[in-house]
This record gives structure tokens, C-alpha cells and sequence, in this order.
């Protein structure tokens, strides 16, 4: 299976202050999106667990998440990948200066993947999906 996608345009500058110019772009056309019951049954199929079992363990990963990251730990979660806070900020002259209220910007979770699902990047296949264009010389009356 290839990961489909379409053309779009976009109106875009090569230089800053320059004029935009219109170019073409891929975006991801996703089939549709698969449900947590959906992943609970198919892990249930692959494990000896019931699918109740694989969502409390989800349902309890979703509530230690947040406690771990907000006590600025790194959750790794072996070949799944790992979580981990990130901030963000403007610079402040001195050290004296710097104040959470003024220059702190915002937190960020970033998920870095693990091996497995890095090497799905390199072996991704890719198919294009045309846009379909009705041509029709009347207009269509009901």
C-alpha cells in the first residue's frame, strides 16, 4: 500500500518581502482514521489480552503521560518512541531580566519515534491521486 496524496497550490515567496509566486505542493490524502476501539481489538488479536485490557492500559498511559512530562521527564517507550517536554522562549538581555510571564512563548510535547517506525520514512511508496474534474456543457436540472 502507497501513501496517497495530491497537488495543491500555493502562493509563495522565495525571498522575504519577494513576490509570490504559485507552486505546487503534496498533501497527504488519508483513507480515514482507525478508532482506539479499532487498535484495542487488533492488539487484542496479537496479544493474550482482551481488548478491555489494551484500553486500560492505554486509558492509564493517557493519564501517566502528563504527570511525567509535567515533573520534566523523558517517557520512552521503547521501539514506540519516546515523549518529552519542550519550551520555547524569547531572549532576554541579562539572566536578571528573563521572567517566565514575558518571555516564555509555550510548551510543547514532541514524540521522537522509535526505530521501527523511522524506517517506515525511508520505505514509504507514494501514489498520486488526480483531481476529477467533471465536464459537463449544460447544467444539471432536477
Amino acid at each position: 500500500m502507497a501513501v496517497k496524496y495530491r497537488l495543491v497550490k500555493r502562493k509563495v515567496s522565495d525571498l522575504k518581502g519577494g513576490e509570490k509566486v504559485e507552486k505546487s505542493f503534496a498533501s497527504t490524502v488519508y483513507n480515514s482514521n482507525v478508532s482506539l476501539e479499532k487498535v484495542c481489538n487488533l492488539v487484542a488479536m496479537r496479544s493474550s489480552m482482551s481488548s478491555a485490557d489494551v484500553k486500560s492500559i492505554l486509558d492509564s498511559l493517557s493519564v501517566i503521560l502528563p504527570i511525567e512530562l509535567s515533573d520534566g521527564n523523558i517517557v520512552d517507550l521503547g521501539e514506540l518512541g519516546s515523549f518529552r517536554a519542550s519550551v520555547s522562549s524569547s531572549g532576554a538581555a541579562t539572566d536578571e531580566e528573563f521572567s517566565v510571564a514575558k518571555n516564555m512563548r509555550r510548551a510543547r510535547i514532541i514524540f521522537t519515534p522509535g526505530k521501527s517506525l523511522r524506517e517506515i520514512k525511508s520505505n514509504l511508496n507514494y501514489t498520486a491521486i488526480k483531481p476529477i474534474v467533471e465536464e459537463c456543457d449544460k447544467p444539471h436540472l432536477e
